[in-house]
């Protein structure tokens, strides 16, 4: 699994499990960055992602923070949009070693 479909999966996961709602994925390329956001119809924020290592779950976010090269969380008028910019190489490709998270 490349670092944008890990992206994806994390935050519709997320959508579903803590949002309990549909979600919208978008994507859009722009000057070698890829940025996918994950829409849903919960205006509540996600909690901290600080568990212990005993605990099951809580990482995604902190894994998505890990893999890109920005990220947020927007409130919308439907709810709240979380983005993630990742790097492209030059072939388009996900670039897994340009992270700065």
């Amino acid at each position: 699994m490349d670092d944008a479909e890990l992206v994806v999966s994390e935050l519709a996961t997320n959508s579903i499990l803590y949002a309990y709602s549909h979600f919208t994925v978008s994507v859009l390329v722009t000057n070698g960055d890829v940025c996918i956001s994950v829409s849903d119809d919960s205006s509540e924020m996600p909690a901290g992602t600080h568990r212990r290592p005993e605990e099951p779950g809580g990482r995604g976010l902190a894994i998505v923070a890990m893999l890109a090269t920005g990220w947020g969380i927007e409130p919308t008028a439907a709810g709240k949009r979380v983005w993630v910019r990742l790097k492209l190489d030059a072939g388009g490709a996900v670039d897994p070693g340009s992270q700065t998270g």
